[in-house]
């Protein structure tokens, strides 16, 4: 996932997954979601290439470490259906990563866009969490 040869389309495909979770939000909490996500682009239109490229390492560590949880417990269903009955640790982690990345962002304005939007991140997170583990897998496969 992090080889440079393939690092652009990863990059490109969680860009593609992260605008359509993005869409399909619902309600108040996705209407806030989706504002901020626009207003984070209006700020800065290359937030989501620079977003994704320094969030992948820390991200992908972070899958790989349950998906070789997964592989261990010999477990028979897939990844995904493992993963989601996981997804709230998973989304704990991710968010975690955020949140440092937010503290120390020099970007103030983007700063404070993320702290409503954090408040309310765990549960569209943890659902999306079979989903980054989908976009992983199938580029995996693809690589091969």
């Amino acid at each position: 996932m992090l080889e440079p040869a393939i690092r652009r389309e990863v990059v490109a495909d969680y860009i593609l997954f992260i605008n359509s979770r993005t869409s399909e939000l619902k309600g108040p909490s996705g209407l806030v979601v989706r504002a901020a996500y626009s207003g984070f682009k209006k700020i800065h239109p290359a937030i989501m290439e620079e977003a994704v490229e320094g969030l992948l390492e820390p991200f992908m560590e972070i899958l790989d470490s349950f998906h070789e949880a997964f592989l261990e417990s010999g477990a028979g269903e897939g990844f995904e259906q493992w993963l989601q009955a996981r997804a709230e640790d998973v989304a704990l982690r991710l968010l975690a990563v955020t949140d440092e990345v937010a503290a120390t962002s020099g970007h103030k304005m983007l700063a404070g866009l993320y702290a409503p939007v954090r408040k309310m991140a765990k549960k569209p997170v943890a659902a999306a969490v079979p989903g980054m583990a989908r976009v992983a897998l199938a580029r995996m496969e693809a690589a091969r």
